[in-house]
């Protein structure tokens, strides 16, 4: 072979072996890179696993809901059963509060056993006087009753001798 031709050859090879040179070197870093991003991707997926080994499973999650509605329900109930007797209780309280209110304004017009007692007693005797009095205008009004139908006799037989 001739010189210029082996040293273009030996140049292109060197020029070759350059290449693949930095070819190698950018494989390699490449390979590292790809390495390095495939640990985290792996270490991603690794947290993924562990934080869906923590999930509540579909059917546990199912199940709790159903019950947590069962208690809802419940609870309503209560609520409405509570508010009933709510009600009952303040319209009681509001005619205990009416009752007291009328108690409060007629405490006045209130008597005690005794005073009603003595006011009886005097109502009694006040009864038994006009009782009497009854009594006495009665036999006035026969003993005139009993004047009048002899007078009625006398006038008669004044009247006959006449």
């Amino acid at each position: 072979m001739s010189k210029p031709i082996s040293v273009a050859f030996t140049g292109a090879i060197s020029v070759i072996e350059t290449k693949i040179a930095a070819l190698e070197k950018a494989s390699n870093l490449a390979a590292e890179a790809l390495e390095v991003r495939l640990h985290s991707m792996n270490e991603f997926r690794t947290q993924l696993k562990d934080q869906a080994a923590s999930f509540v499973r579909r059917e546990e999650h199912e199940l709790r809901i159903s019950r947590l509605d069962v208690d809802t329900h419940i609870v309503r109930e209560r609520l409405v059963a509570m508010d009933a007797t709510l009600t009952s209780l303040l319209t009681r309280i509001t005619a205990i509060t009416d009752l007291c209110s009328k108690l409060v304004n007629e405490r006045s017009t209130l008597v005690t056993s005794a005073l009603y007692d003595e006011r009886q007693a005097a109502v009694s005797a006040r009864i038994a006087g006009l009782e009497g009095t009854i009594a006495r205008v009665t036999g006035i009004a026969m003993t005139l009753a009993g004047l009048s139908g002899l007078a009625g006799v006398f006038i008669s037989h004044l009247l006959k001798s006449l």
